[in-house]
């Protein structure tokens, strides 16, 4: 994950985050990218949202899921950031499709 202009505090937890993402989703895992005002110039840290989606080549399996809510849930009673973090989970081969399938953290 590209991490210019990214503010130094919220560096370290997208750090942490694509590097549990690495370990819960393993050989699945595409990609974590960010969008939205911290891309835009626009972001306000009094404010604003951590905007993420992570891509991957095949669903979530249940223990997947349980282990990545499990993790989010821990984080964020420790880092604010986290709790700010708008996350969606998309399936790599349905992105263009009209019908695509994925999970929003928070729900």
């Amino acid at each position: 994950m590209q991490m210019k202009g990214v503010p130094s505090p919220i560096v370290g937890t997208l750090r942490v985050l694509t590097a549990t993402l690495d370990q819960v989703l393993g050989s699945s895992l595409v990609g974590a990218y960010l969008y939205g005002s911290l891309t835009q110039g626009a972001f306000d840290p009094a404010r604003s949202d951590v905007d993420c989606l992570v891509v991957v080549r095949r669903d979530l399996t249940d223990a997947q899921f349980r282990k990545l809510a499990a993790w989010l849930a821990h984080a964020a009673d420790s880092d604010a950031w986290i709790r700010r973090l708008q996350m969606q989970v998309l399936l790599r081969s349905r992105l263009l499709r009209s019908d695509t399938s994925g999970a929003l953290y928070p729900p």
